[in-house]
């Protein structure tokens, strides 16, 4: 847990209190110990842009701690190289946008055969997370992004209750 806190320490922020701290730390163990034993990580994509498209770079460490694998596919892309790293989660979060706004903008991936052809797509594990409060965590909701990455990942060893607010399923 110590290197996992020194790497996130800078994330964290300097302005928390030593409580807080201690209290995030308590949230991050969590975590961990409830994937202590899941050794299978699948590979998670995250959209930022629709088109042209372009997946966030988001800290791998992050989606680690979560249960997951980053995709090495990031920035600007193509959905054909999406498709190529084929992943098992995508979890589509347009900054500045409401879950209700993303609806309203994905109606042309139904007719993107990469997009239908990904392996998340076709075992049902496409997400759709709040793009208003999903980037730029800092201290306390640096941890609540670290628990809805973990809801989605691993849905069976995680509630966190961001489901519905934070993030929904998307079914195709």
């Amino acid at each position: 847990m110590t290197s996992v806190m020194q790497n996130l320490s800078y994330l964290l922020g300097e302005d928390i209190s030593a409580d807080q701290k201690e209290e995030l730390e308590t949230r991050i163990d969590i975590i961990q110990h409830k994937l202590k034993y899941v050794t299978d990580k699948p590979l998670v994509a995250i959209v930022e842009q629709l088109e042209p498209l372009k997946l966030a770079g988001l800290n791998a460490e992050m989606i680690d701690l979560a249960g997951g694998k980053l995709t090495e596919v990031s920035g600007e892309t193509t959905w054909e190289e999406l498709a190529l790293s084929d992943p098992e989660i995508v979890v589509i979060a347009l900054p500045g946008k409401t879950i209700e706004q993303h609806l309203a903008l994905i109606g042309d991936l139904f007719s993107n055969s990469y997009f239908m052809n990904l392996y998340a797509t076709k075992g049902d594990k496409v997400y759709l997370a709040n793009g208003t409060t999903f980037y730029n965590a800092k201290g306390e909701t640096l941890v609540d992004h670290l628990e809805l990455m973990a809801e989605i990942i691993n849905p069976k060893q995680f509630h966190f209750g961001f489901e519905g607010s934070g993030w929904v399923k998307f079914n195709i």
